[in-house]
């Protein structure tokens, strides 16, 4: 079974390319945590797979929650393979803490560097710029190598953490929850098509329409799938997104060629 999470696409892309090599069950774990914060029973007889992103060097603390509330049924193994911008920091350690609460057999973890998304901090590039497909069809292979081993139960621990590495997933991570996540600056702009998409793709339930217009509450990681996701880019984060591109990653795996 091939779980994921994805605000942008990304996670997803990855998830499909591993899913369809291996010829197992793809599911969204950001429709069963949209659907129910209380965890929901996996059943597999492969090993499970989980194809994250990685926000400030670690999983997403929602996420991570959400497993750890989830019940395992057949295998006792899992594979672990994030995608981030730049590097997975000690991600890994907060995995296998993860992994062995619940106890589920850490077998490998690798890393996959895809395009960022993280607007509210960076300039995103649209997905269908030239480079931009350029980069995650070079990444197919990386996904379709790791698919491999995978299938061949081989075991891997890739992408080790350095000294910075481990201080980002402690300090960093700590100081982005503290300081960076927060609702209060978004908004929208006179585009809205009041079309609640932002509603639909919020993993957390955080949007609402009031007044025809979404509000946002404060339970929040900042996953991008709302301000990203807009069809007509009405969404901003303060005045610090506006003019930045939008990334959002609607191609499924095959597509890229």
């Amino acid at each position: 079974m091939i779980l994921y999470f994805s605000g942008t696409g990304n996670s997803r892309f990855i998830a499909e390319g591993i899913a369809q090599k291996a010829k197992d069950k793809l599911l969204s774990l950001t429709l069963l945590m949209k659907s129910s914060q209380d965890g929901v029973l996996l059943e597999s007889d492969k090993p499970f797979v989980f194809v994250l992103p990685i926000y400030a060097w670690r999983v997403p603390r929602p996420v991570d929650e959400f497993i750890k509330k989830c019940t395992f049924k057949g295998s006792n193994e899992v594979y672990v393979i994030v995608d981030c911008g730049g590097t997975p920091g000690n991600a890994l350690k907060y995995i296998k803490n993860s992994c062995k609460n619940i106890g589920l057999k850490l077998k490998g973890f690798d890393a996959i560097n895809m395009p960022a998304n993280y607007i509210m901090l960076y300039p995103t590039t649209v997905a269908s710029n030239p480079n931009v497909q350029k980069a995650l069809k070079i990444q197919k292979d990386k996904v379709e190598s790791i698919a491999d081993d995978i299938i061949q139960g081989k075991e891997f621990f890739r992408r080790p953490a350095s000294f910075k590495g481990k201080l980002q997933s402690a300090i960093g991570n700590f100081f982005f929850y503290k300081t960076l996540i927060s609702t209060k600056k978004f908004h929208v702009n006179d585009k809205c098509i009041k079309c609640t998409t932002c509603v639909a793709r919020c993993p957390l339930n955080n949007i609402t329409f009031i007044d025809g217009a979404p509000q946002w509450s404060n339970n929040c990681m900042h996953c991008t799938s709302c301000i990203n996701g807009c069809p007509v880019e009405a969404i901003e984060y303060g005045d610090k997104t506006e003019m930045r591109n939008r990334y959002y990653l609607k191609q499924s795996y095959d597509d890229i060629v």
